[in-house]
């Protein structure tokens, strides 16, 4: 009775541990299957780029050939003449005279405080006077 459940716990561990490796493989599979997928979009993204890539330098190619052959004399000049002319000479220095007025308030007057700052003045002016 006693060696019957030791070789049933035994039978089960093994259940058990075949199960999990199990469960791993298949993990690791499923792992591999999705890297290898990742990999081969890395794959087809880098040769598309590549060929777009080609694409454009050729493109940009014919554009220079194109463009850098002279239709006339005329463009002729334009592409052998350099003329470089030199900058305009400095301008003189001046001086700006600048004048305050003399300012009873220290911000701005304002037009709707006018009578009132007046009124503060006169009194000011009579308090300096006693």
């Amino acid at each position: 009775l006693e060696q019957e459940k030791q070789e049933k716990a035994k039978r089960r561990r093994e259940e058990e541990q075949f199960a999990i490796k199990e469960q791993m493989r298949l993990e690791q599979e499923d792992k591999e299957r999705v890297e290898k997928e990742k990999q081969a979009e890395r794959d087809k993204s880098m040769k598309d780029l590549e060929q777009w890539k080609d694409k454009q330098t050729t493109i940009t190619n014919k554009q220079i050939k194109v463009t850098s052959k002279p239709h006339s004399q005329h463009n002729m000049d334009i592409w052998t003449k350099k003329t470089e002319q030199a900058p305009p000479p400095p301008r003189k220095g001046g001086n700006i005279s600048v004048r305050f007025t003399p300012r009873p308030f220290s911000t701005a007057a304002r037009e709707s405080k006018i009578p009132e700052e007046e009124e503060w003045l006169t009194k000011m002016a009579a308090a300096r006077k006693i």
